[in-house]
C-alpha cells in the first residue's frame, strides 16, 4: 500500500465509528468566554480529499493540496457563560485543538 493510499485509509474509511467520542468540555472561569475549535478529520484540515491515489500527487492534486490541508476554524466560535458546557463530536480518526479565553472586557 502506497503513502498515499494509507493516508487515504487513515482519514477516509479506515476509521472505526464506534471509537467516535462525544466530549464535554467544562472550564473554571466565572466571566464569560469564548470557544475556538479546529479540527483535522475526514472533512477539515484533510488533504487525503485532494490527494487519490498513486505514489504522487499529480500536478492538478498538487495544486489543491495547499487548500485542502488548511487548518481553519471548524465552525464559528461560542460565547459561553460561567457555568455552560461545550460539547464536541470528535470522530475516528479525528483530532481536534480547542482555545478557550476568558472574556474580561466585553469582546
Amino acid at each position: 500500500m502506497t503513502a498515499a493510499e494509507q493516508w487515504a485509509t487513515l482519514m477516509g474509511a479506515g476509521g472505526d465509528p464506534a471509537l467516535a467520542r462525544r466530549v464535554r468540555l467544562r472550564t473554571p472561569h466565572d466571566t464569560p468566554h469564548r470557544v475556538r475549535l479546529w479540527r483535522v478529520d475526514t472533512a477539515h484540515g484533510n488533504p487525503a480529499r485532494a490527494w487519490t491515489g498513486g505514489d504522487w500527487p499529480t500536478d492538478a492534486q498538487w495544486r489543491q493540496l495547499p487548500t485542502a490541508g488548511r487548518l481553519d476554524e471548524a465552525e464559528p466560535s461560542r460565547l459561553l457563560a460561567p457555568g455552560d458546557d461545550r460539547e464536541i463530536d470528535l470522530p475516528n480518526p479525528g483530532i481536534a485543538f480547542v482555545a478557550v479565553d476568558a472574556i474580561t472586557d466585553g469582546t
